[in-house]
């Protein structure tokens, strides 16, 4: 986790108010950590209010959509099978802008969504090849050589299904979530709240689909490596700073308990864990993009008050606990049923 300028306020636009000629691009800079051992180039990114004028970060706030769930992100350098919690260096999650219904005709609240990153990324395209001479030589070598095309968009257009290239996997834009720590020690700092406004810990719905409401900070350009294979040498920095979670219920396990409370003690506290997490058999939508305001709520039985109890106390993430509006104790909310989300067989988080 990078540090922040504390006195710098969040600028909260959404993709029908967003206005990319608003934003503003810091001069490329060289920092180093840990006694040089670590050197990148960056820009930052500011976004100027068009009521008040001042300036700050640049802040998303997105509309409800699909997701797959939390994913946790391990060391490049790691190959897959030899990955454990020693090599763990962040968490994501995957926002879907269109669905397979949708990916070659994007509704017209997706569209929207759609032109706000892309008119993002075509201001960015403009900063970097106006300044390119002030890039690190690696990345300045690449833009001479494939101008914007050296340059990563936020947003990955849909493209055809792997499995079955009849098919499309929709649009969607990978964000990284605020972490603080690396491998064992490393801590979720982005709040996630699940119905009844409950605040939860992000790490306890990986691989969890569901339904995510994200706000998204865009802070700044980086510039450097983005690994041997990549074609890029420079990339947004995007992060989920606070976000509304419904995990999805598979649609064939029943929503209501059917066993009394469980009443045994607990041995001790356990992390909060989502209470659905399986790849159950998901029915298509026709767009991942809808209103909350249109899922109906269904009320399930309070737990015992030992479980709640637990639950509280280790649903806040360490930053999370110190917020005034997070709610502890007493017993579970009433639980939504969200619309029922795309299967995409063939995903690459």
């Amino acid at each position: 986790m990078a540090n922040r300028d504390a006195a710098v306020s969040d600028i909260v636009v959404t993709p029908d108010t967003f206005d990319a000629s608003r934003v503003q691009f810091g001069n490329p800079e060289t920092v180093e950590f840990n006694k040089g051992q670590i050197k990148f180039t960056r820009s930052s990114i500011r976004y100027s209010d068009p009521k008040t004028g001042k300036t700050g970060y640049l802040s998303f706030a997105l509309p409800p959509s699909s997701t797959f769930g939390v994913t946790i992100n391990h060391k490049a350098s790691v190959p897959e099978e030899k990955r454990n919690d020693e090599s763990r260096e962040g968490y994501s999650v995957a926002y879907q802008v269109t669905s397979r219904d949708t990916a070659t005709k994007p509704s017209a609240s997706e569209q929207t969504i759609i032109n706000a990153f892309e008119s993002l990324h075509e201001a960015v395209c403009t900063f970097v090849l106006n300044n390119k001479a002030k890039l690190p030589p690696q990345s300045r070598a690449m833009v001479n050589t494939d101008g914007v095309g050296a340059i990563k968009p936020l947003l990955e257009k849909a493209v055809p299904n792997k499995k079955d290239p009849t098919k499309m996997n929709g649009a969607r834009v990978y964000l990284k979530l605020v972490t603080q720590g690396k491998g064992k020690d490393i801590r979720v700092l982005t709040p996630f709240y699940t119905p009844g406004n409950k605040l939860e810990n992000p790490a306890g719905f990986v691989d969890v689909r569901g339904r995510i409401e994200p706000v998204v900070r865009i802070e700044r350009i980086y510039f450097g490596n983005h690994g041997t294979e990549s074609p890029y040498c420079a990339s947004l920095k995007g992060e989920v700073i606070e976000a509304n979670f419904i995990p999805q219920v598979p649609h064939d396990l029943p929503r209501n308990r059917l066993l009394g409370p469980n009443t045994a003690e607990p041995a001790s506290a356990s992390p909060t864990s989502p209470d659905y997490s399986g790849d159950g058999d998901f029915q298509e939508s026709s767009s991942p993009i809808e209103d909350l305001s249109k899922i109906k709520p269904v009320t399930r039985p309070a737990p015992s008050a030992a479980r709640s109890k637990g639950q509280a106390q280790s649903a806040a993430t360490p930053a999370a606990r110190g917020r005034g509006g997070a709610q502890r104790g007493g017993g579970r909310a009433s639980r939504p049923a969200p619309p029922p989300i795309e299967d995409d067989e063939d995903v690459e988080e």
